[in-house]
């Protein structure tokens, strides 16, 4: 498992979802809800990998920061940062960032 798909898991285990399996690059699992209307399963949103879902956790109140080399996540319980080299794309270490400090946010907050 690499490094974003391990950091959507890890969200969605924070969130409420249970039973989470990879196949094939994706996640699946069951959400809190229990997704009654597929059988108990979905996909898990790739928060890493789409702004589509990555952007409603960044508007829950968590700040990027751009800084040389880095970028920056903040939220009300800390902060986490990544290096941009460790990364293809700066989109894709913001993304992450968001992911981890939102997990962590969820995580601190039980």
């Amino acid at each position: 498992m690499n490094k974003y798909t391990e950091a959507n898991k890890r969200l969605a285990l924070a969130l409420g979802w249970t039973e989470i399996i990879e196949v094939g690059g994706a996640l699946l699992g069951t959400p809190p809800d229990g997704a009654p209307e597929s059988r108990g399963q979905a996909i898990v949103p790739d928060w890493c990998g789409d702004w589509r879902e990555c952007g409603p956790l960044q508007s829950s109140g968590i700040s990027l920061q751009w800084k040389h080399n880095r970028v920056m996540a903040e939220s009300r319980s800390g902060g986490l940062e990544a290096l941009l080299s460790s990364h293809a794309r700066r989109c894709d270490a913001a993304r992450y960032v968001i992911v981890r400090v939102k997990t962590d946010e969820l995580e601190y907050s039980k």
